[in-house]
C-alpha cells in the first residue's frame, strides 16, 4: 500500500479514540518518509550504423522502492518501428540514411510509489560511406592556389590546389549511390577556361584508397575497398577537359550518368579530336591575346559545340597557320599531359578497332596481348606476330622477333624507293597501285587517354616493306624499304558495359563468321541453327556442330576445327567478335573480326518495305561504321585524301534501286563532287523475291561475255529491319555469284558476309551540306596496311 495512505489512516484512528475520553494518552505515531523519486540514466552503447540492428537500452532504480514501469518514446529522427517500448531495452530496424542523422528518445520510469523520472537519450543513426581519397595534379599554373571540386552523384568536397599543382581530396560517398555513377573533378577558378576530369565509375577506381570512416563502419564496408593502397595520380589537364567536352558532345549536351553511356561514346571518339580539342584549351590557357569567341562563356561549351570549335580553329589557324598542330605534338611529348605508362596499366589483352559511329558496331581491328614474362602477341586477319615488349621513359616499346607478313596496295606515287622512271612505267602499263609485303620491326606506344573500357595511343610504327616485283618487257621493277607512320588508335580492354556471351542467348537462327578455309578471307558469314542441348547445324551448308558458352565466350566445335568467339563490342543485342579458329591439336588456323546477331524470326521482304521508287535507293552503309564516315547524322560523301584534302567519290554512292515493275539499278558512279552529283550510272538489274520472302534475289543484265544473258546476280537474306541513322535499315547476309560465260560455272564474286543497307534520297548527297575538310583539321593517320583499313568490296 502507499506509504502515505497508511499514514494518514494512522493518524485518522487516533483522532477519532481521543473523542471517546478526555484522559486518554496519545500514543506518539512514527513519522513514514516523504518516497523518493527513482533515477534513470542510457546504457552505453554502440553507434548505430544504417541498415543494422539498434538496441538502446537505460538503467533505471529506486532507492526506497522498485520500478514499476518503462515508456519509451521517440521525439527526433526518421520514425522507428520499436519493440519494447515498455521495458527497459529497445530494439528496432535501422533505416538507410544518406547522412549521417541525428536522433532523440524521451524514456520515462514510474516507481511502486507513482513517482516518475525521465531523461532524454540522444545518439545518431551513421551512413556506411567510403572515403575515396583522390590525388593528382592540376596541369596549369594558373591554378595555383584555386579551389578545386570532387562530385559524384550529391556528394561534394572541395580542396586547394597547391602552388606545384598537386591536390589531394577525400570525397565521401554513401554506400547507397551506385558504383556506376561518375566522379567530375573541377577547378573552380573564375574564368571561363576551367579543367575538368570525368572519372567513368566509382567501381573503376580500384586503385585508389578505400578507408572506413571510423572504426564502427569497418565491417561494413567491403575488406577490398578497405585494403590500403598507394594513391592514384590524377591528371585534371587540357586533354581531360577535352575528353570530357567530347563525351558531352556526343551526348547531345547532356552529361552521362552511368559508366555504360561512358564506354559506348569512348569507342566512337576519335583520339586525334581529343588531342586537337586538348590544343585549344592549352592555347586558351597561355595565350594573352587569344580568348573564348564571343557568346561562348566556357571552354567546355565551345568543344563540345562542332561549329563553334571548328570556327574558332579557323581563325586560330589564319593568325598562327602552324599553332595547332604544334601544340598537338607538345601535349604527345608532355607527360603531364599525356601521363606515362607503367606494366601495372597496360591491359593483358587490348583490341585495336576504329572509332564506330553511333548505331554500328566496329567490324574489324586487331589484338594485342602482353604477357607478364615480356612476351607478347600481335593478331590480325593476317595472322600472329611475336613480340617483346617493355616500358621505356612511360611508354610501351615492342621489338618484333617473329612477324607475320601482311598485305597493303599502295598506290605507285607514295612509293619514295621507286624512281620516278620505274613510277612512269607502271603508270604507263595501268598500273596505279602495286602489292607491298609488310613486316612489322617496332612500335612505340603513347598513352593518350585513359578511359573505363578503351585506352588510346599514339603509335609509332616502323616496318620492312617490300614491294611484289612487277616484270614489264626485259625489266623488273622492285623495291624495298623500311617504312615508318604514325596512327591514333582506340584500345578496347573489356567490352563495353562488360558484354559478354551467356548460353541462354543461343536458340535458333545466329549469323556469325565462320571458318572456310577456302575462302578469300578464311570465313564465310553463315546461318547457325542453335538447339538447347548443345548441338546445331548451319542452315547454309548443313555442317554440323557442339557448342558451349565458357567464360562468356562462345566456343563452337566442328568435325576439324574449333572456333570462339569473344566479345569487344556491344550495341541492341548484336555483338563485335574477334575470333579464334584452331585445329584439334591446337594449331592457329585463322584469326578474324566479325559481327554475331540473331535473325529475327518472321521477317519477310515485300513491296512495302522493298520497293524504293525512282526517288530513292538502297545506300551500302557497309563502309561506312567508322566515325570519321559521318559528321554528325549526315553521311560524308568524301573520302579524304591524307595529303591534299580532295574530295575522292570512293564507293560511297554505291546501291540499288529497285522499282515496282522488278526492274532497278545497281548504282556505282556518278560525275562531279557534292552539291553538283549528276549522270547516276551502273548496272540495270532485275530483282525478284524468294525463298519464302526472306530473299532478295537481284540479277544483272548483260554481264555475260558471250551472249546477251544473266551472268552475276546477289543475294540479300534478310536478318533484321530497324531505323538507320538517315533511313530505314536492312541488316542481311549477302552473296555475289558470278560466272564469265552462260554456260559457265558459278562461283563467289563476294562471298557470304555482313552488310547493312539505309533506305536514302537518289539526291542526298546533293541536299546534305557535305564537309570535306574543316579548316585547320588534321585528319586522322591511318597505316595503311592495317587490316582495320581494308575496305570490304561493293
Amino acid at each position: 500500500m502507499n506509504k502515505k495512505i497508511i499514514a494518514l489512516l494512522i493518524g485518522t484512528s487516533l483522532l477519532a479514540g481521543c473523542n471517546s475520553s478526555d484522559d486518554q494518552q496519545i500514543e506518539p505515531v512514527e513519522q513514514v518518509p516523504e518516497n523518493k523519486a527513482p533515477s534513470v540514466i542510457m546504457v552505453a552503447a554502440s553507434p548505430l550504423v544504417e541498415k543494422g540492428a539498434g538496441i538502446l537500452s537505460v538503467d533505471a532504480s529506486d532507492s526506497d522502492g522498485s520500478i514499476a514501469t518503462y515508456l519509451w518514446e521517440q521525439t527526433s529522427g526518421p520514425v522507428l518501428t520499436i519493440i519494447g517500448a515498455e521495458t527497459k531495452s529497445i530494439s528496432f530496424d535501422i533505416p538507410s540514411v544518406t547522412m549521417d542523422t541525428q536522433i532523440s528518445f524521451k524514456v520515462t520510469v514510474t516507481d511502486d510509489d507513482g513517482d516518475i523520472a525521465n531523461t532524454t537519450i540522444e545518439t545518431a543513426i551513421e551512413r556506411i560511406e567510403t572515403d575515396y581519397q583522390l590525388a593528382g595534379k592540376v596541369v596549369g599554373d594558373v591554378f595555383a592556389g584555386k579551389m578545386l571540386k570532387a562530385v559524384v552523384s550529391t556528394e561534394v568536397a572541395e580542396t586547394a590546389i597547391k602552388d606545384d599543382g598537386t591536390f589531394s581530396i577525400n570525397l565521401k560517398v554513401d554506400d547507397d549511390i551506385p558504383l556506376t555513377k561518375l566522379v567530375k573533378i573541377s577547378t573552380l577558378a573564375a574564368t571561363g577556361i576551367n579543367l575538368t576530369l570525368l572519372l567513368p565509375s566509382l567501381d573503376k577506381l580500384d586503385s585508389i584508397i578505400f578507408t572506413p570512416s571510423n572504426a564502427s563502419k569497418l565491417n561494413n564496408i567491403n575488406a577490398q575497398q578497405a585494403a590500403t593502397a598507394s594513391l592514384t595520380s590524377l591528371s585534371v589537364s587540357a586533354v581531360s577537359t577535352a575528353l570530357y567536352s567530347l563525351i558531352l558532345a556526343s551526348n547531345k549536351g547532356v552529361e552521362p550518368d552511368n559508366i555504360n553511356t561512358i564506354e559506348l561514346i569512348e569507342s566512337q571518339l576519335n583520339p586525334e579530336d581529343v588531342i586537337r580539342s586538348a590544343a585549344v584549351v592549352k592555347i586558351l590557357l597561355e595565350s594573352d591575346t587569344i580568348v573564348l569567341p564571343e557568346g561562348i562563356n566556357n571552354v567546355v561549351d565551345l568543344i563540345a559545340n562542332p561549329e563553334a570549335l571548328d570556327s574558332f580553329v579557323a581563325t586560330i589557324t589564319a593568325m598562327t597557320p602552324d599553332l595547332i598542330e604544334n601544340e598537338m605534338d607538345a601535349i604527345i611529348a608532355d607527360p603531364n599531359l599525356t601521363p606515362p605508362v607503367d606494366s601495372s596499366s597496360v591491359a593483358k589483352v587490348y583490341y585495336q578497332t576504329e572509332p564506330v559511329a553511333p548505331t554500328f558496331l566496329a567490324r574489324s581491328g586487331s589484338r594485342y596481348q602482353f604477357d607478364d614474362n615480356g612476351i607478347g602477341k600481335f593478331t590480325d586477319s593476317f595472322g600472329v606476330s611475336i613480340f617483346g615488349w617493355e616500358i621505356k621513359e612511360g611508354k610501351i616499346d615492342i621489338t618484333y622477333t617473329n612477324p607475320a607478313v601482311s598485305v597493303s596496295y599502295d598506290d605507285v606515287s607514295a612509293l619514295d624507293a621507286l624512281s620516278q622512271t620505274d613510277k612512269d612505267a607502271l603508270w604507263a602499263a595501268g598500273y596505279t597501285q602495286v602489292e607491298v609485303m609488310v613486316k612489322k620491326s617496332h612500335e612505340t606506344f603513347t598513352r593518350l587517354t585513359t578511359g573505363s573500357s578503351v585506352d588510346s595511343y599514339y603509335v609509332e610504327t616502323s616496318a620492312l616493306r617490300e614491294m611484289t616485283p612487277i616484270t614489264l618487257g626485259f625489266d623488273t621493277i622492285k623495291g624495298t624499304w623500311q617504312g615508318t607512320s604514325e596512327s591514333d588508335f582506340l584500345m578496347r580492354k573489356s567490352a563495353t558495359a562488360g558484354a559478354q556471351f551467356e548460353k541462354s542467348y543461343f536458340k535458333g537462327l545466329w549469323v556469325l563468321d565462320v571458318y572456310h578455309p577456302q575462302s578469300y578471307n578464311n570465313v564465310h558469314f553463315e546461318r547457325l541453327d542453335f538447339d538447347a542441348d548443345g548441338t546445331g547445324v548451319s542452315a547454309d551448308t548443313a555442317r554440323q556442330y557442339t557448342w558451349t558458352v565458357t567464360d562468356g565466350v562462345l566456343i563452337l566445335v566442328f568435325d576439324d576445327f574449333i572456333q570462339t568467339y569473344n566479345v569487344i563490342d556491344a550495341l541492341s543485342g548484336d555483338y563485335s567478335t574477334f575470333s579464334e579458329i584452331k585445329s584439334k591439336v591446337g594449331e592457329t588456323l585463322a584469326v578474324t573480326f566479325g559481327v554475331v546477331l540473331q535473325q529475327e524470326e518472321g521477317l519477310t521482304f515485300n513491296d512495302t518495305n522493298t520497293v524504293t521508287g525512282a526517288e530513292r535507293y538502297w545506300q551500302t552503309t557497309i563502309n561506312q561504321w567508322t566515325a570519321d564516315s559521318w559528321d554528325g547524322n549526315r553521311l560524308s560523301f568524301c573520302l579524304r585524301d591524307s595529303d591534299t584534302y580532295a574530295c575522292e567519290n570512293g564507293s560511297v554512292f554505291f546501291g540499288f534501286q529497285t522499282l515496282s515493275d522488278n526492274t532497278g539499278t545497281r548504282y556505282t558512279y556518278a560525275e562531279g563532287v557534292p552539291p553538283s552529283l549528276s549522270n547516276y550510272s551502273g548496272n540495270a538489274l532485275s530483282w525478284s523475291i524468294m525463298a519464302n520472302n526472306n530473299v532478295i534475289k537481284f540479277e544483272h543484265r548483260n554481264s555475260c561475255w558471250d551472249v546477251e544473258g544473266v551472268c552475276r546476280y546477289r543475294e540479300w537474306h534478310l536478318l533484321k529491319i530497324e531505323d538507320g541513322i538517315i533511313g530505314k535499315r536492312f541488316y542481311v547476309q549477302e552473296v555475289d555469284y558470278a560466272r564469265v560465260g552462260s554456260e559457265d560455272e558459278w562461283y563467289y564474286f563476294i562471298q557470304p558476309r555482313f552488310n547493312q543497307y539505309e533506305l536514302i534520297n537518289l539526291e542526298y548527297f546533293n541536299q546534305t551540306a557535305q564537309i570535306i575538310s574543316p579548316p585547320g583539321h588534321t585528319p586522322a593517320m591511318h597505316s595503311v596496311y592495317y587490316p582495320s583499313m581494308v575496305k570490304d568490296i561493293n
